[in-house]
């Protein structure tokens, strides 16, 4: 009698051991089916944000591209909005819907960063315009005029533009965008040699000016919005030249394109573009 009372506790013992491990994997079973469950949800909903920014993203990028097809086609900046009232449309598709929407304005940059340019078109930023690999290649950057020290602020009168060309190499300056301000004149100078073998040339809408740089180097151009300003390099040698602005106010190099993209007042997407007026070539 005590034997078969041993053998059914034990079974007992065994039964309820069992039970407890079904309820253990169970439950251990549950826990990982509802952090599986949380994963799928989170992954949809950023799936679903992903999607929703894509749309913010492409109203904004709608955006640049109309803004810039408006710079090179009109040479103005008058509609494209200010930062302090910027244009705005809708981002429609081919079924007529409206889910996105995008607003815009253009401002101007007056400094630039050391670049240099070489003769295959690869752009660097060097901390030295003349040291190592720079010192190969044309390079545009402003300097102080009393220190001589390369500046990154704004090209003022007393912090004017440099260009330093490689032989052969040309710039050009843009200073043709109505909406923008100008300064009222700039004087174009050489550096170094004093009368390097080239050209510089003010391209206005109604006619043309050559300065001719073997016989004269330096003179004062008066602005009206519609002015090119090129300069060429058919000396052997490198050739500088300095632009500097009249006092009144600081030269515009750059337009700055700010453009966002908004879908359904929930996702947003800011995309900005510098439109250099300057080139190297």
């Amino acid at each position: 009698m005590r034997l078969m009372s041993l053998i059914k506790n034990k079974s007992a013992n065994q039964n309820g051991l069992a039970l407890i491990l079904v309820v253990l994997v169970l439950a251990n079973l549950f826990i990982i089916t509802l952090i599986v469950t949380d994963i799928v949800l989170r992954i949809g909903r950023s799936s679903y944000q992903i999607g929703q920014s894509e749309v913010a993203y492409l109203a904004a990028e709608t955006a640049i591209e109309e803004t810039i097809y408006a710079i090179e086609a009109t040479r103005s900046t008058n509609s494209l909005g200010t930062i302090d009232y910027p244009a705005s449309n809708d981002l429609t598709y081919s079924d007529g819907t409206e889910n996105a929407t995008w607003s815009r304005y253009v401002s101007t940059a007056t400094s630039t960063l050391i670049t240099c340019v070489s003769s295959s078109q690869i752009f660097s930023y060097p901390t030295n315009p003349n040291s190592g690999e720079a010192s190969n290649s044309s390079c545009i950057y402003a300097e102080d005029k009393y220190t001589n020290q390369v500046n990154t602020g704004s090209i003022t009168n007393s912090n004017p533009l440099k260009i330093r060309l490689k032989p052969a190499a040309s710039f050009q300056l843009d200073l043709d965008f109505l909406g923008v301000s100008y300064p009222s004149q700039i004087n174009v100078d050489c550096d170094s040699p004093s009368r390097p073998d080239g050209e510089i040339v003010i391209l206005r809408a109604g006619g043309q000016i050559i300065y001719d740089t073997s016989s004269t180097c330096g003179f004062n151009i008066s602005l009206s919005n519609n002015e090119r300003v090129k300069i060429t390099n058919n000396s052997s040698a490198d050739a500088t030249y300095t632009i500097t602005p009249s006092v009144e106010r600081a030269l515009s190099v750059s337009l700055v394109i700010t453009a966002k993209g908004y879908f359904q007042d929930k996702q947003e997407r800011i995309i900005e573009v510098e439109r250099r007026n300057w080139q190297i070539y």
